[in-house]
């Protein structure tokens, strides 16, 4: 054997390798990404089966509590505990599900449920209130939006303004 044929042989292995390291990389992204839509996927699902549960514990609560801070007292009141602890598991699901980056229609219609069962476990607000911005928070789709792609239409929106 020569000493180019040698050389040869030498750069066709290092091609080989520099081949297979690219192609690893290209497995190894693809992956990452399943598994963040995995996660995404699965972190969506638990805030709709919080909504689910907190949906079913709306059944059983009064139709309204006393103003939380006032000093007159409603039978119903001692519910009120129960009710915010399965609001509660709403809140984890939803800061679980918004580290995937949510869309602007689901942050809009979480602020709108959040602030609205606030006001029925707090202010006495009425239960029937809450129907309908939670069916809105039940109904929307999962979003497969990138964190880029939100950051690049938000910059994009604001050029526009």
């Amino acid at each position: 054997m020569t000493d180019s044929s040698i050389a040869l042989l030498s750069a066709l292995g290092s091609w080989a390798a520099a081949l297979a390291t690219m192609g690893a990389a290209v497995v190894a992204l693809r992956a990452m990404k399943s598994w963040k839509e995995q996660e995404k996927t699965k972190a969506y699902q638990s805030y709709l089966m919080s909504l689910e549960a907190f949906r079913s514990e709306l059944l059983i609560l009064p139709s309204e509590f006393s103003r939380e801070f006032d000093s007159s007292y409603h039978s119903s009141d001692g519910h009120r505990d129960a009710a915010k602890r399965a609001f509660a598991l709403c809140r984890i699901a939803w800061v679980g599900y918004m580290i995937h980056s949510a869309s602007d229609v689901q942050i809009q219609a979480w602020k709108k449920l959040s602030n609205i069962t606030d006001s029925y476990l707090t202010y006495g607000t009425r239960k029937t209130e809450i129907t309908e911005p939670l069916r809105n928070a039940l109904s929307l789709e999962l979003q497969n939006e990138t964190w880029l792609e939100r950051f690049d239409r938000t910059l994009n929106s604001h050029d526009k303004a």
